[in-house]
């Protein structure tokens, strides 16, 4: 058995203690007078309680009505009061607790979302293959991601000046290594590159957003700097900006009933760049 005081609880550390509990790992029980417990104190509610009720005199009566009342004030605090106390307790250290998490919550993703827009260069702003009337206005994002399983494809979505997903992309191999060991590895990745480098040549996204999933993603951003610095070298397409992105809130929109509504014809990897 282990005594903890109320006031000794931080955070979220009452609702970790219910979740346990929820899964039998233990038991919560709300003890308000502890008497003879090292670390608490000796005077009780009850005790304190009691002598508002009790009368000074030495007579048999006095003393019996007394005892009578001891008996009375006993019962209502540990059969009535003291659990309705405990129950009450409980659910405000609970509400407490959600209410913590709840702030926790809102800041991370409040600090997640208060990042300024992308800003390209201004000559690759005025830059006219970037402003074909075919396209809408706004910085369009190539935004990529993958899966950290074995095998797994990357996905590209093109998301336009508004939000809207204009565009998509399957590459299977595109995790693969330029100098993987297999020949057939290789080509198969030699051929995603390409089918890459025409796509961005075809969309002139403004730059690419990389889904930093695993360290797969550092591998994925040298081939696609590779593949911009190609097509500028080559004066086929103004410069792309390539970035490194944090994945855990696309993470979280992929896995969420409102990605499912939205999207839902699209494998779950695509739906996190679905909202980028």
């Amino acid at each position: 058995t282990l005594f903890r005081s109320v006031k000794e609880l931080r955070d979220d550390q009452f609702l970790k203690m219910c979740l346990a509990e929820e899964e039998g790992l233990l038991s919560i029980d709300i003890c308000i007078d502890l008497k003879g417990v090292d670390g608490f104190a000796d005077q009780t509610y009850f005790e304190e309680i009691k002598q508002f009720y009790y009368r000074d005199e030495f007579s048999h009566q006095v003393q019996e009505w007394n005892r009578q009342r001891t008996l009375a004030i006993e019962r209502a605090l540990k059969q009535f009061l003291y659990p309705q106390m405990g129950k009450e307790l409980k659910n405000k250290l609970l509400l407490e607790a959600k209410d913590f998490v709840i702030k926790c919550c809102s800041r991370k993703l409040c600090n997640w979302l208060k990042v300024s827009p992308y800003r390209m260069d201004q000559q690759v702003e005025e830059d006219d293959d970037f402003m074909e009337e075919s396209q809408s206005k706004g910085i369009r994002v190539l935004g990529m991601a993958y899966s950290s399983e074995r095998d797994h494809p990357v996905f590209c979505a093109l998301v336009n000046g508004e939000g809207e997903v204009t565009d998509f992309l399957r590459l299977p191999y595109f995790t693969k290594r330029r100098t993987a060991w297999r020949e057939e590895e290789r080509e198969r990745k030699a051929t995603d590159i390409e089918t890459l480098k025409k796509f961005l040549l075809n969309k002139k996204p403004h730059v690419v957003a990389i889904a930093g999933e695993n360290r797969d993603a550092t591998m994925m951003l040298d081939d696609v700097k590779r593949i911009v610095q190609e097509l500028d070298q080559g004066q086929q397409i103004s410069s792309i900006g390539v970035e490194l992105v944090d994945s855990e809130l696309a993470n979280l929109y992929m896995n969420s009933k409102k990605s499912e509504t939205e999207f839902r014809d699209y494998p779950p990897i695509l739906r996190q760049i679905g909202r980028a």
